[in-house]
C-alpha cells in the first residue's frame, strides 16, 4: 500500500523546523560564490511544495528536503560553472562573545585566523568533500541520514567522511597549520 502523498497542510506543519538547518547547509555550500542562499533556500521549498506528491514515505521528510536542497544548490553552482569555493563554518563564526571570558584579544586573534585557514582549505577540496563533512560536522547528521541522501551505503559514508577529513588535514599542514595528530 502506497502512503497517502503529503499535503499542504502536513508541510505547513513540518517545514517550518526544518529551514534553520536546510538554510544553514545552503548558506554554508554557496559561501564566497556571489549566490544568495536565501533564494536557493526559498527555491528548495518551493521545489519541496511541487513535488510533494513524490514524497514516498520510504524516508524521513527531513532527508527528503535535504536532498532536494543539495540539488538546488548543486544545479545553481554548475549553472554558474562555479568551482571549489569557500563554504564552510557558517555555524561557528565567531561573535565577540562568543568567546571564552578568559580568552585574550590574541587567542580572540588566533581562533579567527584558525577558521579563516579553515575556510581556505576546505576551498581546495572537491564539492564532494566539502559536502559529507558538512553534512556530518556542521549539521551533525547520524552516518544513516547522510547514507540515505547520498544513497551509499552507511560504511561508505564513514569511510568517504575519513578520507575527506585527511584531505582536509592535509590541506591545513600545506597552508601551515598543525591541525593535530586526530
Amino acid at each position: 500500500m502506497r502512503p497517502t502523498p503529503l499535503t499542504e497542510h502536513d508541510l505547513d506543519r513540518q517545514l517550518p523546523e526544518f529551514y534553520p538547518r536546510i538554510y544553514r547547509m545552503v548558506r554554508a555550500m554557496v559561501y564566497g560564490s556571489g549566490l544568495d542562499p536565501e533564494d536557493l533556500t526559498q527555491d528548495s521549498f518551493l521545489k519541496v511544495y511541487k513535488k510533494r506528491h513524490m514524497y514516498n514515505g520510504t524516508s524521513s521528510l527531513y532527508t527528503w528536503t535535504y536532498q532536494i536542497a543539495r540539488n538546488t544548490v548543486l544545479d545553481a553552482l554548475r549553472r554558474n560553472k562555479l568551482q571549489r569555493r569557500i563554504f564552510f563554518w557558517t555555524e561557528s563564526e565567531t561573535q565577540p562573545d562568543e568567546f571564552s571570558a578568559n580568552e585574550t584579544g590574541d587567542q580572540t586573534l588566533d581562533r579567527r585566523e584558525q577558521q579563516q585557514m579553515l575556510r581556505k582549505a576546505l576551498a581546495r577540496l572537491s564539492e564532494k568533500d566539502k559536502l559529507i563533512i558538512t553534512m556530518r560536522d556542521l549539521e551533525g547528521m547520524s552516518y544513516d541520514e547522510i547514507a540515505e541522501i547520498e544513497n551509499l551505503a552507511p560504511g561508505t559514508v564513514k569511510s568517504r567522511l575519513f578520507t575527506a577529513r585527511q584531505r582536509l588535514k592535509e590541506e591545513l599542514v600545506r597552508m601551515g597549520m598543525d591541525p593535530g595528530s586526530d
